[in-house]
């Protein structure tokens, strides 16, 4: 699964089967679940073995924040499909006028839409109501942060993630967090 995903990523993991080693007749899905997908994708998987409709499984999630995927509005794209139905060169040109009005861009926004808030602005309100405090999070993010990094540093990961792109860590790994770091 992915959390921002572009229409060009449709039914992405029956593509990842499709140009694997693997037989075409290996069942795959996607998720979307903003930042749980990895997480929903692996109990998905874990529950397919226990109910005993897979002898094995692979889960896993995609994504980057560096190339989210930038949409135009709704007008645009009801003009280049007008476009593609017109029946004459005049009602194309009719409709090629619209063109420049019509170019709203919708930018990409990580939050639900019947609130309009983030996971982190829901999670913020969660952990207010549930005593929750602020150094406590942080505290232990930092310890994630820690662990993960000794976890690299002694192997664990070594044939759990594979190099990509010339990438062989998280990325959004920091080994030298700190809650004061975070607190910031």
């Amino acid at each position: 699964g992915a959390v921002l995903k572009h229409s060009r990523d449709f039914n992405l993991m029956r593509e990842c089967v499709l140009g694997s080693s693997l037989s075409s007749y290996t069942p795959a899905f996607d998720l979307q679940q903003a930042c749980g997908t990895g997480l929903q994708s692996a109990i998905a998987a874990a529950d397919g073995i226990a109910l005993g409709r897979y002898e094995v499984a692979a889960a896993g999630g995609v994504d980057t924040a560096s190339d989210a995927p930038i949409a135009f509005g709704d007008d645009f794209r009801k003009v280049l499909l007008g476009l593609r139905r017109a029946k004459s060169n005049v009602d194309r040109l009719k409709l090629v006028g619209k063109l420049p009005a019509s170019l709203g861009v919708e930018i990409p926004v990580n939050s639900e839409p019947r609130t309009g808030m983030s996971m982190g602005e829901h999670a913020a309100i969660t952990a207010k109501e549930m005593g929750v405090k602020r150094v406590d999070q942080d505290e232990l993010a930092a310890a994630s942060h820690h662990n993960m990094a000794a976890a690299y540093d002694r192997g664990f990961f070594d044939d759990l993630v594979s190099p990509f792109l010339g990438l062989y860590r998280d990325n959004n790994l920091r080994a030298d967090s700190s809650p004061e770091k975070l607190a910031k």
